[in-house]
């Protein structure tokens, strides 16, 4: 590290309770964003499988179809109809969860514009 980068980051900078209290917010807002970005992934993956299963049942007869803890046996009718509404509300799950990361991340770049502004390349607020 030259001497001139590290004098300019020895300059200390006064952290007031605001700050720390968006340095908070900021990351609570983060680990959120990584929470719904993992479900996104789990719900896309889910709805994925529904695709398979309702094609696979499709070519039988009758199915056993879970209920809870229970083994129902349904007809193919019944259980394409049933993995259809399964489908649907997970992907209407995962619209919500795709509007909330919408928004987080505008909050996210209004606390890291003002956190930049304030201590420039003294803190450190990216994915690595």
């Amino acid at each position: 590290m030259t001497a001139v980068a590290a004098k300019k980051n020895d300059v200390p900078i006064d952290v007031t309770w605001e700050d720390q209290r968006h340095i908070c917010v900021f990351s609570r807002l983060h680990r959120r964003v990584q929470a719904l970005n993992r479900r996104r992934k789990l719900l896309a993956d889910d709805i994925e499988k529904l695709d398979d299963a309702s094609t696979e049942v499709m070519i039988c007869d009758q199915v056993k179809y879970v209920f809870g803890e229970a083994f129902v046996d349904v007809e193919c009718d019944s259980a394409v109809d049933l993995l259809d509404t399964e489908k649907q509300r997970m992907e209407a799950e995962r619209e919500e969860v795709e509007a909330e990361l919408h928004d987080l991340a505008a909050a996210l770049n209004e606390l890291k514009a003002q956190l930049y502004a304030k201590f420039g390349s003294q803190i450190y607020l990216e994915e690595k």
